[in-house]
């Protein structure tokens, strides 16, 4: 399977978030520190938060709206489940494998 066509799952947990790194991927955080960014990262999925990946929101059937003064500045995806709206936005964070960017997007509190 050629990079451009694997599809990540969301990160969950520290053991998923290894595997990652062990094959090859490298996080970019807003820090202009790698150890930071990897601290912090990893005390937000310690927390319970979950980092979902732009392709796998977009295989999922979401939308995407660009940043804006209605966003509040946020790329948001989302996608309507029956009556359920679901709308992630776009984390400060992303993983970088053969200089491909993946932007990972979190789940908005409702």
């Amino acid at each position: 399977m050629a990079l451009d066509e694997e599809v990540l799952s969301p990160i969950r947990d520290l053991n998923y978030f290894q595997e990652l790194l062990k094959n090859g991927y490298s996080l970019k955080g807003p820090r202009g520190d790698a150890a930071k960014n990897l601290t912090v990262f990893k005390r937000f999925l310690k927390k319970g938060h979950e980092f979902i990946p732009e392709k796998w929101l977009r295989d999922k059937g979401c939308e995407f709206v660009e940043p804006s003064t209605f966003t509040q500045g946020l790329k948001l995806a989302y996608k309507v489940d029956k009556e359920n709206l679901e709308e992630y936005f776009k984390s400060n964070y992303s993983l970088y494998k053969n200089n491909l960017e993946i932007p990972l997007y979190l789940k908005k509190e409702q």
